[in-house]
């Protein structure tokens, strides 16, 4: 049987609180409801200190329970009930990351549960890490098919995934399981929207609106979902009342009134159109597209003088010379303001209905690049090259998937195409170095980051990786003049590349030169004290120093950085073992062996 994870008073009261606490997580409500219930067993004997950590996290007030969780573990180091609640803690006071440690190190001491489990998971969706998000979620719904709220959030993973068959699966289970949840229709419409799927889409949406007829207060998303999908589907006049409806819900959403303001537009009803594109302006004025509608608004109505400003406004924006004519264009100034599922959106509505356009799918793919979905990129730049050949600019951004899915060989191959016909653009040689160096090819990653700097010299991240490559190839000396060159480079600049220092200081450490590996490996976690490598790497430089408490205090940091970093266990319990303290360094070990498995070859 598994043993739970906290005693059943803890779990039932966390469960409880967590129906409650999920949804307000996500959409930036930290809160508690006032009725949530409460549950215990005759039979379960919770810790004191817990219970009274869980009943200050229920009468909301998150930091006094986070101090009194903290203060139980400083006595019970070993107490998974403990770093569990603490996690939760963290999760509801909005802090994903630090939430997602104490689970790790609670589940060294006991497994975690479904509960646990679906926390983990959406710490890390609150830290846009999907895919993450997706394994562990996947995992709560395997150990508890029931969950309905596991399984809506798994949808939502998947759909920002852009795995939208897998997300319409989810939201069909959840809503099986809960079949008047008004979000799950809504982005279950969503994602058949994302399989180009409209009928079913306005299907889930109308559903989603029928759900909550009689609810108080409503949700303007399906409104707005159905909306927007009826405008981009030459349907304004069916799209108003809705888009009027979600206005009513939420007036300060630019959005609707973006999209109201579309729609008045299709139907020549300007003076309401510029109405709602003034409203959209005033409530996101940084966005670029807003303007170029408002311009068509006055334009259309013949005010020329507040078009061209609006028209500057734009080009201010997104630094574009041209207007947005098509939905293309649309879509380029949202890639160029960082609205990358904005883009998205609008370049696949586009393709709905121009299926052979080339530059749709060569932007498609170039916008599924930015959003780090290597394989949907990779097969929207093979469609359009069904249509066009693509440029020297298309293949970089092909390399570039090949790179993200480690397929360095492709990504060699691409690369050296794209400098071929393009020879004069550096970085296409800075990442023909990048790949060639994580084929362990050093001299040829050499030839390409020294091209790359004759065409931009002093580019300090090309001059660092000319370090690693000669690194690579074991000419220290060279190794160090290229570290020291790029660290040169960059004395008077605001913001400092830390890699350099890292590298000349790794380096350093393991030429025996500890001592002078310190002032570089200190400055580097002095501006990025997150990365456990620099500590993993002070560590070592101390401990050949013999400077063992020093090492200590920088492997421990390590360790909680990186917790399933084998090698950082293994050498911390090297320096425990020095310092005498046996029954630390064995649990270090033990930790070690089970992450790097029966054959370990950790650092040194």
């Amino acid at each position: 049987m598994r043993v739970p994870l906290f005693s059943s008073k803890l779990k039932w009261m966390a469960r409880a609180v967590l129906l409650a606490a999920l949804f307000a997580q996500v959409y930036g409500l930290f809160g508690q409801t006032a009725d949530t219930p409460r549950y215990a067993t005759a039979s379960s004997h919770p810790e004191p200190a817990l219970v009274e950590a869980q009943s200050l996290l229920d009468l909301g007030k998150p930091s006094e329970a986070e101090s009194a969780a903290r203060r139980y573990l400083e006595a019970h180091q070993s107490s998974a009930d403990a770093h569990y609640l603490l996690g939760y803690i963290l999760f509801r006071e909005g802090n994903p990351k630090s939430s997602v440690g104490e689970y790790t190190e609670g589940a060294r001491y006991r497994a975690p549960g479904a509960l646990d489990l679906e926390v983990i998971g959406i710490d890390y969706f609150l830290m846009e890490d999907y895919a993450a998000a997706d394994s562990w979620l996947a995992k709560s719904v395997n150990l508890n098919p029931n969950d309905a709220l596991a399984r809506y959030y798994l949808g939502r993973a998947k759909y920002n995934e852009k795995r939208f068959d897998d997300a319409v699966r989810a939201f069909t289970e959840c809503l099986k399981l809960d079949p008047k949840n008004v979000k799950a229709a809504d982005y279950l419409g969503l994602s058949y929207e994302g399989l180009g799927r409209s009928d079913d889409a306005l299907a889930a949406y109308r559903t989603a609106i029928a759900l909550e007829a009689d609810a108080t207060p409503k949700t303007a998303g399906p409104y707005l979902d159905l909306g927007t999908l009826l405008v981009e589907s030459d349907r304004p006049g069916d799209a108003v009342k809705y888009l009027l409806q979600a206005v009513d819900l939420a007036p300060g959403d630019w959005r609707i009134h973006r999209e109201l303001g579309k729609a008045y537009l299709q139907l020549n009803r300007l003076e309401e159109a510029q109405a709602e594109l003034d409203k959209a302006v005033a409530l996101a004025p940084e966005n670029g597209p807003l303007h170029f509608l408002l311009a068509q608004a006055y334009r259309k109505r013949g005010l020329a003088d507040q078009a061209r400003v609006e028209i500057e406004r734009y080009n201010a924006l997104t630094g574009s010379h041209s207007s947005p004519d098509t939905p293309l264009a649309e879509a380029r100034s949202l890639l160029e303001s960082s609205k990358l599922t904005d883009a998205e959106q609008v370049t696949r509505r586009y393709l709905q209905i121009h299926k052979n356009s080339a530059d749709g799918h060569y932007l498609l793919g170039y916008i599924l690049f930015k959003k780090q979905d290597a394989k949907s990129s990779l097969a929207e730049y093979t469609e359009g090259a069904r249509y066009r050949t693509p440029s020297a600019a298309d293949l970089e951004a092909v390399a570039a998937d090949y790179v993200l899915l480690k397929d360095y060989p492709d990504a060699d191959k691409w690369f050296t195409k794209a400098v071929e016909w393009n020879p004069k653009h550096a970085l296409g040689w800075y990442y023909l170095g990048r790949t060639k160096y994580n084929e362990n090819r050093f001299e040829e990653a050499v030839s390409a980051f020294e091209q790359c700097l004759i065409l931009d010299p002093k580019n300090v991240k090309a001059e660092d990786n000319l370090g690693l490559s000669y690194e690579g190839l074991n000419q220290v000396d060279k190794a160090i003049a290229a570290y020291r060159n790029a660290i040169a480079w960059q004395a008077d600049a605001a913001v400092k590349n830390p890699g350099p220092l890292f590298d000349l200081g790794s380096l350093m450490v393991d030429s025996d030169r500890a001592e002078e590996a310190l002032p570089y490996l200190l400055e580097a976690a002095r501006m990025t004290p997150q990365d456990y490598r620099v500590h993993r790497q002070l560590g070592k430089a101390y401990t050949h120093l013999n400077r063992l408490e020093n090492a200590q205090a920088e492997l421990e940091k390590a360790a909680k950085l990186a917790p399933e970093n084998a090698p950082v266990h293994f050498m911390l319990a090297q320096v425990y073992r020095k310092q005498g303290l046996q029954d630390k360094a064995k649990l270090e070990s033990d930790r070690y062996t089970a992450l790097a498995g029966s054959n370990p070859s950790p650092e040194n």
